[in-house]
């Protein structure tokens, strides 16, 4: 999103279809995550399909939900004409780390 705000592009896909593409600056056929296009409300995230790799598998299981219609409808904060994002909540993230290899001690 590049130019406007993401309350405008949010508003503008409650109202219609979206489909993001990748840049034109991709010269490899490597995807990039569809899961960023979906948050943003667009409906289809055009892939490379002849890269058989994560975004694909993400995308596969995205639209195998709703008995496989191939069609999952949007939350209803995306749906609505007015947009009103839901609050972020705080979290807190516990981390037990198990091992380190090649860690530096505080002291260099």
């Amino acid at each position: 999103v590049k130019s406007g705000s993401l309350h405008e592009f949010l508003l503008y896909t409650s109202r219609h279809l979206m489909r993001i593409y990748p840049s034109q600056m991709r010269v490899d056929s490597s995807n990039y995550n569809p899961y960023a296009a979906w948050s943003l409300g667009a409906s289809l995230a055009a892939l490379n399909w002849q890269s058989w790799d994560k975004p694909c598998w993400i995308n596969e299981g995205m639209f195998k939900d709703n008995g496989q219609c191939g069609y999952v409808l949007k939350p209803l904060w995306m749906r609505q004409p007015t947009v009103n994002l839901p609050p972020r909540q705080p979290r807190t993230l516990s981390v037990r780390v198990l091992g380190a290899a090649a860690a530096v001690s505080g002291g260099g």
